[in-house]
């Protein structure tokens, strides 16, 4: 694959939170942690896990899994020659997509690897084949990677694509990446922007995860969603996540964005994947948190992580955005090797934060409908042991104590 090198950028990444009144991550004795603001974080326990594994049923892919979740042959032509006018966006799988937009060509959290996990010999295996090879790919000019987990951070791709593209990353990761022999790698924190070619800069979002690679490095890198903002086009990328009021201000601040890039799938059970994973009707939430106008779900389809059925991630999505009164064609899973292209209005600036009265509306209208909703599961579940989900309306209210188990 031949390199088209974007330069390492001359200026460091700086805040685009001038006043300091945004959600950040706290960092203490090495590690890093997610903000007291967002109260539907807590830290697993090693107990919970043991008792999930203990208790777990993991479902396994349909008989019909080659109809029911097609790998395509991607379409060359397409990829090739990229409309001007749009962004173009091809699901490599789970949170994996080649993305175009203003000529140049970026790759989320790249995994090639049959099984996410320190070993090729056991761990979490794909059920679904990459659509292509990473040779195959047109020249990749930046990476963002989301966090270092196996099923997000892949030695395999990153030493395939080495030192041809720039990394993107969040805080805590220039030490593994110079360890794999790659060094054009700029890391962010939260809310950190940076210009990285002519008219198209990246911004660090925040997420509510946490990060561990081997036994003793727990949250000693940082995790984040990404904006990439061209001079129209607006592309939102979530990674890995559970709920937080972090949605709320990055929609805020930079929505509308044309394209959002959002999990769906790793979510149950929730009393154990609640804090670090949304589930299908929250994916909706961010959705309409960001504004986006057309989003895709990724973070299913290709591992089986957690308990839910294979196939009910995008299922839910669509009831849900059907029960909000949403177009249900604004919030898609598409298949493996499947290429969408989102054209961008002409009116459309990355520099503005201005949205339409009716998306206005429909975002208030689907933020009470989910209050009511969360609300409802909560009190249903009020004697259930496990920790309780907390509801959107109880998640926008600050804590004065966080959960540090």
């Amino acid at each position: 694959m031949a390199a088209q090198q974007l330069p390492m950028p001359s200026n460091q990444p700086h805040s685009c939170d001038e006043d300091n009144s945004l959600s950040h991550s706290t960092y203490s004795g090495g590690r890093f942690d997610n903000p007291k603001s967002f109260t539907g974080w807590h830290k697993a326990s090693m107990w919970n896990a043991f008792k999930w594994s203990l208790s777990r049923k993991e479902p396994k892919p349909p008989a019909d899994v080659d109809t029911a979740l097609p790998v395509l042959k991607p379409d060359w032509e397409k990829i090739n020659n990229p409309p001007k006018d749009a962004i173009q966006a091809m699901w490599i799988g789970h949170a994996s997509f080649l993305v175009q937009m203003q000529g140049l060509n970026f790759l989320t959290d790249p995994v090639w690897s049959e099984r996410c996990s320190p070993s090729q010999l056991v761990g979490p295996k794909r059920y679904r084949p990459p659509p292509c090879g990473i040779d195959e790919l047109p020249p990749i000019h930046f990476v963002i990677i989301s966090h270092n987990h196996y099923d997000h951070l892949d030695a395999l791709a990153v030493q395939k694509l080495g030192n041809g593209p720039l990394w993107i990353v969040p805080k805590g990761h220039m030490k593994w990446f110079q360890g794999m022999g790659v060094n054009r790698v700029v890391e962010f924190d939260w809310w950190d922007e940076l210009e990285i070619a002519p008219e198209l800069r990246v911004v660090c979002l925040p997420a509510q995860h946490w990060s561990k690679r081997t036994l003793t490095d727990d949250n000693c890198a940082l995790w984040s969603g990404w904006g990439v903002f061209g001079s129209k086009q607006r592309v939102f990328f979530a990674g890995d996540t559970g709920y937080c009021t972090g949605f709320q201000e990055i929609g805020k601040k930079f929505g509308p964005f044309d394209l959002g890039l959002i999990p769906i799938g790793a979510y149950d059970p929730r009393w154990f994947m609640c804090p670090q994973h949304v589930d299908p009707e929250e994916a909706v939430q961010i959705h309409v948190d960001i504004q986006s106008k057309k989003s895709i779900g990724m973070h299913w389809g290709t591992f089986i992580l957690t308990d839910e059925p294979v196939l009910e991630p995008p299922v839910r999505v669509a009831a849900d955005m059907k029960k909000r009164g949403l177009p249900e064609d604004e919030f898609i899973a598409i298949k493996h090797g499947e290429i969408v292209a989102i054209p961008v209005e002409s009116s459309s600036s990355a520099s503005s934060s201005s949205t339409s009265t009716k998306k206005s509306k429909k975002s208030k209208k689907a933020v009470k409908e989910v209050e009511d909703t969360e609300s409802s599961r909560s009190a249903a579940t009020e004697s259930d042991p496990a920790p309780k989900k907390k509801t959107h309306k109880e998640a926008a209210t600050p804590s004065s104590s966080g959960d540090d188990n």
